[in-house]
């Protein structure tokens, strides 16, 4: 059975290619910038359910909602949530939606996916760290 619960370092990315990488045959390099950084605590796991929070400093937490799903003969155990921020702080009423690939090799857990920002903070909801409604970028979470 997949487990997530613990603590995990979170970093996503924001990919954005110049026009001459977007014009550039496959496998070419392109730009990308760190979104941000923080840290996942899964503090409850009912099968497949998890829970928990992403920390991305004093004030700034989202709470983290979502379910595995099993791994399949053809695909890794997926990890589905939503986070939202609910407190007093700088990402009240944020919303964000990732979704992974947990990855087991050499005895190391790791997750890696998409994350969507759906909804910026109160203060700013067309704005999800810097960049508009409905951005996508990468997410990986490690140990």
């Amino acid at each position: 059975m997949t487990t997530l619960e613990g603590t995990w370092h979170y970093q996503s990315y924001v990919i954005r290619p110049t026009p001459s990488e977007e014009a550039a045959p496959r496998g070419a390099a392109v730009t990308a910038r760190k979104w941000a950084m923080g840290a996942l605590t899964v503090r409850s796991e009912t099968s497949p359910e998890v829970s928990g929070e992403l920390e991305f400093g004093p004030g700034a937490t989202l709470t983290l909602k979502g379910y595995i799903l099993p791994p399949s003969n053809s695909s890794s155990a997926i990890l589905v949530a939503t986070g939202e921020g609910s407190n007093d702080g700088p990402l009240k009423g944020a919303i964000y939606r990732i979704t992974g690939a947990i990855i087991e090799a050499d005895g190391q857990q790791s997750v890696h996916g998409s994350v969507l920002g759906v909804r910026g903070p109160d203060t700013k909801p067309t704005d999800v760290g810097g960049h508009p409604i409905n951005t996508v970028g990468a997410f990986t979470l490690s140990r």
